[in-house]
């Protein structure tokens, strides 16, 4: 743990013992809109390409570096879901509005942010450059101006709370909590509203219980094991070339799904 709400090791520590205090930190733990603030950003930040990516959750924004901070006074250069730095509200719907948005994922060209509380995931092109940029691409609704859970009935293009998306700069993944499921696309996504091609956690794309291994509509881990077919609020995710990693919250398990 650091002095603030986002803490830096350099280098990162690689040995047993008392756990070094952090290099620098930033944030100073409060809740205000500040550009030096973060609210409830939890652990789903994204570094990657050279970028680091804050979902600042509370504050409804994805605070982003353009290059990974080396002290504890480089602000975030672009905000997404604000126009500007000072405000945090949740915003008319937009594509440029997020409302408390989880994990994203980058390659350092194309950018996605799962919109957990708008029910939907956006998709930038490229990368943004500017505060507020609205998105070219929308999953999970019809359109950029809805926001309904499962809109149309549990399906292959609709959402429920999304709370994280990854990819392999190739096959792209949402993790759909709130219907116990990943969905998979087997290239990514170009078109708003895009179906996915595969389903984890659920035998189709209209079943959405937690633990419904025979997909019965109700739970089936009241009493016995849960399988390796389902999950139970899945919280985190990451894919890479090879496999897919999905955090099973409620099971206090990890599934490793290799590529066939």
């Amino acid at each position: 743990t650091g002095t603030g709400d986002l803490s830096f090791w350099n280098p990162i520590p690689n040995a047993g013992g008392p756990f070094p205090a952090p290099a620098f930190a930033m944030g100073t733990t409060g809740t205000t809109c500040a550009q030096n603030e973060f609210a409830n950003t939890n652990e789903m930040l994204e570094a990657a390409a050279g970028r680091l990516l804050l979902p600042d959750r509370a504050n409804n924004r994805v605070m982003v570096w353009n290059a990974i901070p080396v002290n504890g006074t480089q602000f975030a250069n672009v905000v997404l879901g604000q126009s500007n730095f000072t405000t945090c509200t949740v915003g008319t719907l937009s594509a440029s509005s997020l409302n408390n948005p989880g994990k994203p994922w980058t390659n350092g060209q194309k950018l996605a942010v799962a919109d957990t509380n708008n029910h939907r995931v956006l998709i930038w092109n490229a990368f943004p450059t500017i505060n507020g940029q609205a998105a070219d691409i929308v999953l999970g609704q019809p359109n950029f101006l809805s926001n309904t859970v499962n809109n149309g009935g549990p399906s292959a293009s609709s959402f429920s709370s999304p709370l994280a998306v990854s990819s392999d700069g190739n096959r792209f993944a949402v993790l759909d909590s709130g219907n116990n499921r990943v969905l998979i696309w087997n290239s990514f996504p170009t078109a708003n509203n895009q179906p996915a091609n595969i389903v984890l956690g659920q035998n189709d794309f209209t079943h959405v219980t937690a633990n419904d291994d025979n997909q019965d509509n109700t739970n089936d881990n009241v009493a016995a094991p849960a399988s390796g077919r389902v999950f139970k609020s899945p919280k985190a995710m990451v894919m890479t070339p090879n496999s897919l990693l999905v955090s099973d919250f409620a099971h206090e398990r990890v599934l490793i799904f290799h590529a066939k």
